[in-house]
């Protein structure tokens, strides 16, 4: 096509002459007429062109009759006259037409050049544009990845003060309770003397009962007023006063050697006991050594009276302390009646002296105001476990709960006669404690589901029932029902939970085998004290989760072996021999055997007996359940996709859909089977 403007020839159907860039008009049509100078159609009936204004031919007229010819004549004749008059001004005219064409066609090439070069720069802004959108887009994805990288730093920073403060406050309660002890055992060394009383009593009693030297009665040594004689000793361990006959301390039991003698010269006369009498035939008998036998009776009474004083003192003094989750050992009665074996008397039967028992005195009461102040320690502790289990923070309440328990168990451990009022208390504080126990096993419940979860709520609850146990040993009235139905249907709420959410893994369109699998291994090494496991055991075949355990192995086994392949580490032949090795573990799952025949079958490898096998489970699922397996890849009408096949499912009915399974029976069929196929 040549252009109009620069007469450069162009190619059939270009728009735009490669020369100039003048736009080019489509080829005329056949019959139209075209412009002599420039080339493009002109217009039908038009006299002169539009893009140049040279005249265009006129079509030959018709021949003329006589009259017109004449007419004509004449006309052509006035015509040629003007003709030859203007013929200059037509050229300058033609001459001024072509170059305004041109000039039109400059400007029409100069604006498609600008509308050129603009859409160029369009073009170009529009990908600067994309790029930035781009770079914007990643900008906040990294934005989003460091705020959400910021957020879980916040939130293990938090949980980590949390710990910290945790352990603080279970620092600052140790303390606490070692402060109490401390205080408790100063009481009781305040209070030992009292004990003391008796025993020294008792040894009074033993030395007003030697008998006088060849008189056969029983006399009482008699003795005047006490004069400043040696120093009183005393124990460097106790502060008790010692008798310099005795080699141990009557109150602690530590050795006298040693001892700081004190000047005793007020000590106060001991008063003068009465004679008993003996039978007369005892004189002849009295004639041993009277200093011999008092030394006897002396002695067998300090080791009666040490090991006695010795066991007051630990079970005033040594008082259990409690804390959560253990066993306090039962406080016994102080109140003990003590039988001391006195003098061999002459008949060699052996004379039993016995410590009267002190008369038990009358309980003690309390006022309100008396009782508010001595139990005031643990009343802060049960408000501070009802703020916090008001504001959800139950694992900082039943801690607190514990803690006020055990500040009035100490309470009624220092003073028997709180016994009663400390019961009260505890009556009232342990279910708010088992309360927020069973709340704080809510929280943990509701937790993504791990085998950690289990064994932290395990714990509690054990540790929860000692406590109570302890309790109940000392006489206090807990009741642990609650505590204990939970901790007995624990192992049944578990199951429960790792069975659904394995259930909702497969109703996803895709789900994530790798996910499944790391689910049931989770499930199945939560374990016992004993080491067994907790939720299940593998030889229970026929327990839903241990067939959800296999299938979820199978898979994983199945991916493996796709990887290695694909990686290169395992060749198909290997991969078939694998496969057909783990069977058994994975409880015959079907898929398993499918590929063990498809990678056997590629590598050349003899896998007839596994497709034999393979083949008597099709027929046994379609004999029985009526469930037509096919390996094409997609469900059509009666025939179920292998891949689509929850082989675990429990069910014993015989619907032919994409989640119905294996049924007990059949399996129980397979493994009886299947086995002989693979020898």
């Amino acid at each position: 096509m040549r252009c109009p403007s620069c007469n450069t020839e162009n190619p059939a159907g270009a728009k735009f002459c490669a020369k100039c860039g003048h736009k080019l008009e489509a080829a005329p049509a056949a019959g139209a007429k075209i412009c002599a100078n420039c080339g493009n159609p002109l217009t039908p009936g038009a006299k002169f062109c539009k893009f140049c204004g040279t005249p265009a031919p006129q079509d030959a007229p018709a021949t003329p009759s006589v009259t017109e010819t004449v007419a004509e004549t004449v006309s052509a004749a006035a015509a040629g006259a003007v003709s030859s008059r203007f013929t200059p001004v037509d050229a300058a005219a033609e001459e001024a037409a072509r170059k305004e064409a041109e000039k039109k066609a400059a400007e029409e090439a100069a604006r498609l050049e600008a509308e050129r070069k603009a859409a160029e720069e369009a073009a170009r802004l529009e990908a600067e544009r994309k790029a930035a959108e781009e770079a914007a887009r990643k900008e906040a994805e990294r934005k989003a990845a460091e705020e959400a990288a910021r957020l879980e730093a916040e939130r293990k920073a938090a949980e980590e003060a949390a710990r910290l403060e945790a352990e603080r406050k279970a620092a600052e309660e140790a303390a606490r309770l070692e402060a109490e002890r401390k205080a408790a055992e100063e009481a009781a060394k305040a209070a030992a003397p009292k004990a003391d009383d008796r025993y020294a009593r008792a040894e009074a009693r033993f030395q007003q009962t030697e008998e006088t030297p060849g008189t056969g009665e029983a006399n009482v040594k008699q003795e005047g007023p006490v004069s400043a004689g040696p120093a009183q000793a005393y124990c460097k361990k106790c502060g008790a006063p010692l008798d310099p006959k005795f080699q141990f301390c009557m109150k602690c039991g530590a050795p006298i050697s040693g001892a700081a003698p004190v000047n005793d010269a007020d000590k106060p006369a001991e008063p003068t006991p009465k004679v008993s009498a003996k039978p007369a035939k005892e004189k002849k008998e009295s004639s041993k050594d009277p200093s011999q036998k008092s030394n006897t009776g002396i002695i067998i009474g300090i080791i009666a009276g040490v090991a006695v004083l010795a066991l007051v003192v630990a079970l005033v003094i040594l008082k259990p302390w409690q804390t959560v989750g253990t066993t306090d050992t039962p406080v016994a009665d102080n109140t003990q009646e003590t039988t001391v074996a006195g003098p061999l008397d002459t008949t060699g039967s052996t004379v039993s002296t016995e410590t009267a028992a002190e008369e038990t005195a009358p309980a003690k009461e309390y006022s309100e105001a008396e009782l508010s102040a001595i139990f005031s320690e643990g009343d802060a502790l049960l408000n501070d476990g009802q703020t916090n289990a008001n504001a959800g923070e139950y694992q900082s309440a039943m801690v607190s709960f514990a803690s006020a328990i055990n500040s009035y168990t100490a309470k009624a451990d220092a003073e028997p006669d709180l016994k009663s009022a400390a019961d009260a208390k505890i009556a009232t504080v342990f279910p708010l404690y088992t309360d927020s126990i069973l709340n704080y096993n809510a929280f943990l419940f509701g937790q993504y589901l791990n085998g950690g979860l289990y064994v932290q709520a395990r714990n509690t609850l054990d540790e929860a029932l000692a406590f109570g146990a302890g309790l109940q040993s000392k006489g206090y009235s807990v009741d642990m029902t609650q505590l204990q139905d939970q901790r007995n249907s624990l192992v049944a709420i578990f199951r429960e939970k790792y069975m659904t959410a394995f259930n909702e893994f497969t109703t996803r369109e895709n789900w994530s085998r790798d996910e499944a699998w790391s689910l049931m291994e989770d499930a199945y090494n939560i374990t016992e004290a004993d080491g067994s496991h907790s939720l299940f055991e593998l030889s229970d075949l026929d327990d839903p989760l241990v067939r959800r355990y296999h299938y979820a192995y199978a898979y994983s086994i199945r991916k493996n072996a796709e990887k290695s392949i694909a990686e290169g580490v395992l060749s198909e032949a290997d991969a078939a021999s694998q496969l057909i090795s783990v069977l058994p573990a994975c409880d015959y799952n079907m898929l398993v055997m499918y590929d063990a025949i498809i990678y056997g079958e590629r590598a050349g490898v003899d896998v007839s007996a596994v497709a034999n096998a393979f083949t008597a489970m099709q027929n046994q699922l379609l004999s029985t359940q009526n469930i037509s397996l096919t390996t094409a890849g997609t469900n059509n009408g009666s025939f179920l996709d292998i891949n689509h096949f929850w082989y675990f499912n429990d069910f014993n009915s015989g619907l032919t859909d994409e989640f119905n399974g294996v049924t007990t029976d059949n399996m129980h069929w397979i493994r009886e089977n299947i086995p002989a196929y693979l020898q």
